[in-house]
């Protein structure tokens, strides 16, 4: 299973997830964050201020369906301009649903 991470412009939220939903995504994370890329290292702060909004999305895939969603967030934020955002693939190692010990994509475990 891999976590997924876009730092995308807040505006593109709501489209965002729209279609991960329709992509039947399980769930996302949203988080308001604050940044500066790339692009802003040598921006003159006295007009845009030292950081700019931003807003995290993270979600957990299956490794077959990585290379589909990212292309998805790619096509669905981008408008081909520097600043749209970036995306993160990270391995995840593992997952427990808090109400009942399950770990995510695998049988129940045994108590005790």
């Amino acid at each position: 299973m891999k976590k997924i991470t876009a730092i995308i412009k807040p505006h593109m939220l709501d489209r965002l997830a729209s279609t991960m939903r329709k992509a039947q995504i399980a769930g996302i994370t949203v988080m308001a964050a604050q940044g500066f890329g790339r692009d802003e290292i040598d921006a003159d702060v006295e007009l845009i201020g030292y950081l700019s909004e931003r807003t995290v999305v993270e979600m957990i895939v299956t490794d077959d369906r990585v290379d589909e969603i990212v292309q998805l967030i790619q096509r669905t934020v981008s408008t081909k301009h520097s600043g749209d955002g970036i995306v993160f693939v990270s391995d995840l190692s593992s997952a427990m649903r808090l109400s009942d010990g399950r770990s995510i994509g695998s049988a129940p475990q045994e108590n005790g």
